[in-house]
Formats: structure tokens, C-alpha cells, sequence
């Protein structure tokens, strides 16, 4: 846009003012971050620059106190700046003060005759300033501040010059609506880059975490390999390490999608090319994948924890107390997610209160394969089953004991295998092999390794019931 300025006011050589210049100069600020103030005063400079005659102001309306604020005088003395710093929105309040309440401009050729000045009007020539003119700037039909255009001499704007400066108006008001959508854009675009940041240093400390695991992971592996744990524990085992590396994958996976969407991001935040909407989607589809990845990084701690765990209570086998029924649960869980072949529905008839001083690493042992026992015996070629498991505490007249019963509704377990399992002849013959397993395993841990009695019996109404019997130990 070209302003034409009459012949009796300053202009460029040429006698035109590219506004168009300035406009664009001033919205580049304001994509760049500079707050409303310092673009306006910029655009003021630009237009003292042209007019050596006039300076100018920018006022803008305060609507929580019904008044005018200064917001910019790049050059206007002291004493002006302190006679209008704060002004009512008030038709009497000098020249800005009706053009905001009216929506016109105002015009007032000498400040020392007009009554909207008579408080100011010494102070004013003091400081060379004669004549104020003020233009409103005009947004969805509301003022949001004027324009002030002062002058050294008596004179009264003409109608080429009104039309010049209600341009001005115009642009200004143009500038006021595009730093606050910017300054919003960019409040909101703060907000979410501080939230990716966060994000970011979360997906460090599970890539971190991963890491840590991975290593724990190749640790277990190695005891595993070299401990002589039971043989019906390494199916277990090696299946929660799958379990484990398959998580780390999809995690490693979510790391590299990730860094390819942080790698965009970057790129568009550089180019300023990333709308609101863009760094929403960036932002929430980081949320989601750490989200995911957090959570299959937990299950894989867990279960590697699992692991961890069963090893270390089999290997060094502590005497402690323990809960029965958290201890079943565990144990449960772990088989259901490795023995993916069978769903074994479980009733835990366990008093979540019922403790015991135990061996742990034999009692998990003991759990483990009678558990395993109904799910490969009892139900064999069969998708489901069920399994009762109860644990109440007893006396044998002298000590405290536990009994113990795992009870299921498939296939019997023939007589033979139990007698087998059973005989005093089968813990000698167990003792010359590393990892013995099954019913026999159970019955040398119970009455080895706890001092307790085993008893298997076939339900009437069809299954299994076995029933183990141990005495309290002392910890330590």
C-alpha cells in the first residue's frame, strides 16, 4: 500500500510512503517472537523516520480498567508521555480519549486552547508540542487502542492526510490482531514443545531402563545356563526371557519411530514451518509411542524381575516369610504367560493374611511344578482347565504347620506314576541327576527340603487332589 500525502506534509523524496514495507517488516517480528510494544514502536520509528514533523503514539484500551495505556512513543518527551501514560475512556480525556469511546478520529489543532487539555496544556508547550490528532484503531467493531499523531505547529489534518493516517490505523490494528493470534500460536506451541521436551527425557530413561535390561536379561541367561535349576523350571525361564526380548523389540522399535518424528519436528521448528495443529499431532503421537513403549518396558521389568526372583530364591534357597496367597499368584501368573497353550482358570482359597516361614526358593519349586503337572497331565490335548488351590495353617500337636492342597477336575493321575513318584527308593534314585522334575521332584522337596508329607488322591467326582503338609522353619 502507497500512501499519497499531501503537498503541505513531509514525505519521502519520491512523495510516497511504502506502508506495504514496514507491514511486512513488522510481521516478521512478530513471527520471530517480539513481543506487540517493541513492533510497534518499530513501526513508529518507520514513520518519524518519514515525517520529520509529527511523532507519534500508540494507546491501547485496557478493558478491566476502562482506560488507555501507553504502549509506544519512540520519541515523544517526558512530559507528554507522563500526561497520557494512563488515560480514561472518556470523550474529555485529550484527544485519544473520544476517538476510543466515539470510533472516530479526533482532531485538537492547539492543546493549550482546547478544554480536553487544560490540565496538560503548560506542560505541553514546555515541550514544542501544539496539536494531537488521534485515530482509532478498530478491530470486529470495537476499539482497541489509537493512534496518536503530534505536531509543532496549529494545524488540522486535510482530508488526504485523515485518509493517510486512518491507513496507518488500520495496519496498526492489522499488526495488534496478528501478535496476539502469534503470541497465542506461540504460548501454545511453548506449552507443547516444554511437554515433547518432557517426553523426550522420558523416552531417555526408558531407552535407558531398556538398556539396563537388556544387560540384567543376558545376566539371568547366564545363570540360568550354568545353575543346575530344575528341568521343568527352563521352559518357564526361557520363556519369560522371549517374552522379555520380544518387549525390548517392539520398545527399540517405538525408540526409532520416535526419534524419526523428533527428526521432523526439529526440522519444521527451524524452518517455522510447524503449525499448532502440526506440533499437536507430533507431540500426541510421541505420547502414544512412549506411552506404549513405557508400558511393554514395565512388563518386560516385570517379568524379567519374575525371572531374576525365581532364580536367585532357587539358587540360594532363603528361609523367610512369606505371604501363601501373593506367592500362588505370582507363580500363576508367570504360567499362564509362558504355558500360552492351555487357559488355566485358578481359584485362590487363601487368606491374603496366611504367612509363612518357609524355604522360599523350595517352596517355589514345589509350586511350580505341581501347577505345571495339571496343566501338562491333567489336562492334556486340552485348551482350559481349572485348578483349586488352598493353603490354611494347622498343628501337629507339637509345631505349627501349613497344609497345602492343589486340586484340579481333569484326567487322574494313574496310580502307578504315584506310586513311583512316592517311594523312598525314588529320592535316592533323584539325588544322581542334576535337575529331577515332576510329582518326584515334589515329593523330595517336601519331604526333604521342607520335612513335610505328600499325599496324592483321585477325586470322586473325577481329578486330582494332592495335599502337602510342612512344619513352620525359623528365618535365618
Amino acid at each position: 500500500m502507497y500512501l499519497v500525502h499531501s503537498a503541505g506534509n513531509p514525505a519521502t523524496a519520491s512523495g510516497r510512503l511504502n506502508l506495504d514495507q514496514v507491514y511486512s517488516a513488522c510481521l516478521e517480528r512478530i513471527l520471530d517472537g517480539q513481543p506487540l510494544a517493541k513492533v510497534v514502536t518499530f513501526y513508529l520509528q518507520f514513520l518519524e523516520q518519514h515525517t520529520n514533523s509529527f511523532r507519534f503514539a500508540v494507546m491501547q484500551v485496557v478493558p478491566q480498567t476502562g482506560s488507555l495505556s501507553l504502549l509506544a512513543a519512540p520519541s515523544l518527551p517526558e512530559h507528554f508521555i507522563r500526561a497520557i501514560h494512563e488515560m480514561k475512556l472518556c470523550e474529555k480525556e485529550g484527544a485519544c480519549g473520544p476517538a476510543a469511546v466515539t470510533g472516530q478520529p479526533f482532531f485538537i489543532d492547539n492543546i493549550a486552547a482546547h478544554p480536553n487539555w487544560k490540565d496538560f496544556s503548560p506542560e505541553m508547550a514546555e515541550v514544542g508540542i501544539t496539536s494531537c490528532w488521534s485515530f482509532p484503531l478498530i478491530r470486529e467493531n470495537n476499539c482497541i487502542g489509537t493512534l496518536a499523531v503530534t505536531g509543532g505547529q496549529k494545524q488540522t489534518p486535510d482530508p488526504h492526510t485523515i485518509a493517510h493516517y486512518q491507513a496507518v490505523a488500520v495496519n496498526l490494528s492489522k499488526i495488534f490482531a496478528y501478535c496476539d493470534y502469534q503470541q497465542g500460536k506461540n504460548s501454545a506451541n511453548w506449552i507443547l514443545q516444554k511437554q515433547v521436551s518432557r517426553q523426550q527425557e522420558e523416552n531417555k530413561h526408558l531407552k535407558e531402563t531398556a538398556e539396563k535390561l537388556a544387560m540384567k536379561m543376558a545376566e539371568a541367561e547366564h545363570i540360568l545356563a550354568s545353575c543346575p535349576l530344575p528341568k521343568t523350571f527352563r521352559p518357564m525361564a526361557s520363556g519369560l526371557i522371549k517374552e522379555t526380548e520380544a518387549l525390548l523389540a517392539v520398545v527399540k522399535t517405538t525408540f526409532s519411530f520416535q526419534k524419526v518424528i523428533t527428526a521432523q519436528n526439529k526440522r519444521n521448528v527451524s524452518l517455522k514451518q510447524l503449525s499448532r495443529k502440526e506440533l499437536n499431532q507430533f507431540y500426541n503421537a510421541l505420547n502414544r509411542s512412549t506411552g506404549a513403549g513405557s508400558d511393554m518396558l514395565g512388563e518386560a521389568v516385570r517379568r524379567l524381575d519374575e525371572l531374576s526372583g525365581y532364580i536367585s530364591l532357587i539358587t540360594h534357597n532363603p528361609v523367610k516369610q512369606i505371604s501363601l496367597a501373593k506367592a500362588t499368584g505370582t507363580m500363576l501368573s508367570v504360567i499362564a504367560s509362558t504355558a500360552k497353550h492351555i487357559d488355566i482358570k485358578a481359584c485362590i482359597d487363601i487368606d491374603p493374611d496366611c504367612t509363612s516361614t518357609i524355604a522360599a526358593g523350595t517352596f517355589t519349586q514345589i509350586l511350580n511344578e505341581l501347577i505345571l503337572n495339571v496343566c501338562h497331565h491333567s489336562y492334556p490335548n486340552r485348551n482350559e482347565g481349572k485348578i483349586w488351590l488352598s493353603a490354611s495353617k494347622t498343628s501337629n500337636g507339637t509345631y505349627p504347620m501349613i497344609r497345602y492342597i492343589v486340586e484340579d477336575e481333569g484326567q487322574a493321575i494313574p496310580r502307578t506314576t504315584i506310586h513311583n513318584a512316592m517311594r523312598p527308593a525314588a529320592a535316592t534314585l533323584l539325588r544322581r541327576h542334576s535337575a529331577p522334575g515332576g510329582l518326584a521332584l515334589c515329593y523330595q522337596q517336601i519331604t526333604a527340603g521342607l520335612g513335610g508329607t505328600m499325599q496324592i488322591v483321585q477325586r470322586q467326582s473325577g481329578g486330582n487332589k494332592i495335599i502337602f503338609t510342612f512344619p513352620e522353619q525359623t528365618a535365618g
